[in-house]
């Protein structure tokens, strides 16, 4: 199997996620400005994602090392769409503010989920190309969000249940994919002066430093 076939089925199900989220990044702003909300609160709901998301990127490798890549996909991917069903029922856009800091944590570690996975699948010498392949796929989802929210009425309840549609739609792929997932990983630390000796960049930088 060579390392795109090995690794399609988690591009897919990534593909879905970003779909998903960016109809709510396009969605919670339009629906904000709708209900006349505060920018303290426009800017609070904002904040707060990018707290969770931080948070996330905490979370998940631990939950990656603990049950593994597919459990942990599944689990965080159930977890987000019941987030985002919670908008629609959420009294005020106050609440939101929560909602989005939750939704923030589980996207950032279903994100380390994918990459964690795409990672360990992917040989070195294919990783590059691997990677770009990803990236491409997710941004389509992203361009496709937006082209269909363009067309509709952005005060619909329809939005969010495409959205939740999208989060519950990437458990499939994972979870019937016949690929094996990769080895739980281990926590390995590292120091700075480690990574700057490593990586090909960083050297390739301090080449242009003059002596």
């Amino acid at each position: 199997m060579g390392p795109y076939a090995a690794v399609v089925a988690v591009v897919i199900g990534a593909t879905l996620l970003q779909f998903a989220n960016a109809l709510f990044a396009i969605l919670l702003p339009v629906r904000l400005t709708l209900a006349e909300a505060s920018p303290v609160v426009v800017g609070l709901i904002g904040t707060s994602y990018g707290a969770g998301f931080l948070f996330g990127c905490w979370i998940g490798p631990r939950l990656v090392r603990r049950v593994g890549h597919i459990r942990s996909f599944a689990a965080l991917a159930a977890a987000c769409a019941m987030v985002a069903l919670s908008f629609e029922a959420a009294p005020s856009p106050w609440h939101w503010i929560l909602l989005r800091f939750l939704m923030g944590i589980v996207l950032a570690a279903l994100f380390v989920v994918v990459e964690a996975w795409l990672a360990a699948a992917t040989p070195k010498d294919a990783r590059g190309g691997v990677i770009a392949f990803y990236l491409v796929a997710i941004k389509g989802g992203v361009i496709l969000a937006q082209m269909l929210f363009a067309q509709g009425d952005p005060a619909s309840a329809f939005w969010i249940g495409l959205a939740v549609a999208g989060f519950i739609a990437a458990l499939i792929p994972i979870t019937l994919t016949r690929t094996a997932e990769p080895a739980l990983p281990t926590e390995a630390g590292f120091r700075l002066i480690e990574l700057w000796q490593t990586a090909p960049a960083a050297q390739s930088w301090a080449s242009w430093v003059p002596a």
